[in-house]
C-alpha cells in the first residue's frame, strides 16, 4: 500500500503549493491542517498572507483545521492568531471533535466557523444506536451555535445517507475519493462536479 508521505511528496507541499495545481473546476474551499505551534511561530500571519497573495487565493477560500485539543487549551497566542486569521477572512474549523466532546459549549466563545466530527464517530453510526444519537446531537448543537458541521471519515453510502438524514452541512472521506497525487486532483474534481 502507498503511504500518505508518498502523496505529500508528489502532491501539494510547501515547495509545490496548491496554486501550482491546474484545476479544471473552480475551488470552493481549501482546507489545511495546522498545528498550534505554527500559530505561535513568529511571522505566521505574514507568511499566511504572503502565501494567499502568491497563490491568488481569496482568504475566504482557505480553511485552517486546528485540533480540538489545541482549541480547548485556549492558549492566548492561539486565540489571538485565530482571531487575526478570521479578521483576514480565513475560516477556522475545530478538527477531530468526538462524541466525548458532545456538549460543544467550549466552542461558544472561540473564533471558529465549523466543527469537524472525527471519522471514528461517523463510522460508529452504522451499528450503534447510542453512538448515532450522540452524533446527531453533535450536529444539532453545532448548528445551534451557528457553526458549519462537517463529518469526516465518510466511507459508505450508508454513512452519507445517515448524515443527510441528520442535516449535516458537509461530509468528507474515502467515499468521495482516496488520497491521490496532485496531478489526478483536477480530473477527479471535474468528475465529481
Amino acid at each position: 500500500t502507498s503511504s500518505p508521505a508518498k502523496y505529500y511528496r508528489n502532491g501539494i507541499t510547501p515547495s509545490r503549493p496548491i496554486c501550482e495545481v491546474n484545476f479544471a473546476a473552480p475551488l470552493r474551499t481549501v482546507a489545511v491542517n495546522i498545528a498550534e505551534a505554527q500559530l505561535h511561530s513568529a511571522g505566521f500571519l505574514e507568511e499566511l498572507l504572503l502565501n494567499l497573495q502568491t497563490c491568488g487565493l481569496d482568504p475566504d477560500m482557505l480553511e485552517l483545521d486546528i485540533a480540538y485539543a489545541a482549541l480547548m487549551n485556549q492558549h492566548e497566542l492561539t486565540i489571538r492568531a485565530l482571531r487575526s486569521c478570521r479578521d483576514m477572512g480565513v475560516r477556522i474549523s475545530a478538527d477531530d471533535v468526538s462524541t466525548d466532546h458532545s456538549s460543544l459549549q467550549g466552542f461558544r466563545d472561540l473564533p471558529i466557523d465549523a466543527i469537524k466530527i472525527d471519522g471514528v464517530c461517523v463510522r460508529g453510526t452504522r451499528n450503534d444506536s447510542e453512538h448515532s444519537a450522540k452524533v446527531a446531537s453533535m450536529i444539532r448543537r453545532g448548528q445551534l451555535l451557528n457553526l458549519r458541521v462537517i463529518a469526516e471519515g465518510v466511507e459508505t453510502i450508508e454513512h452519507l445517507e445517515y448524515l443527510w438524514d441528520q442535516s449535516c452541512d458537509e461530509a468528507q472521506g474515502y467515499y468521495f475519493g482516496e488520497l491521490m497525487p496532485s496531478e489526478q486532483l483536477p480530473a477527479t474534481c471535474t468528475s465529481i462536479l
